[in-house]
């Protein structure tokens, strides 16, 4: 699986799969979209913990954070408000893992 935490002050995201952890710092305009996303998901409502639905070896699991809260989802298994959330949070990885060009990060695959 991989994680996903959102820092402040310095609005950086780190994330981190079992290989590797790579801290992305974002930009004001990224910082406040992101944060307008998590405020329209209600991230602070949301459970702690989305199981998957189905058993599956493919299935991805993540853990997101995001001012002191911390919910873990499997792609199978979330509320329909959390998928802005992740889009947004694959877009911004995508474009780091563009423009890393250290050879050991690899982004592969999405958080959707």
């Amino acid at each position: 699986g991989s994680s996903i935490k959102l820092r402040e002050p310095n609005a950086a995201a780190v994330v981190s799969t079992k290989s590797v952890s790579t801290e992305i710092i974002l930009n004001t305009t990224e910082k406040d979209a992101i944060s307008a996303l998590f405020a329209d998901a209600q991230f602070s409502q949301l459970q702690e913990n989305y199981p998957a639905r189905f058993n599956g070896a493919d299935l991805l699991h993540y853990s997101i954070s995001y001012q002191s809260k911390t919910v873990s989802l499997d792609e199978s298994a979330y509320p329909s408000s959390v998928q802005p959330v992740i889009d947004r949070l694959d877009r911004i990885i995508a474009k780091a893992a563009e423009s890393v060009s250290n050879p050991g990060y690899r982004y592969s695959g999405t958080l959707s």
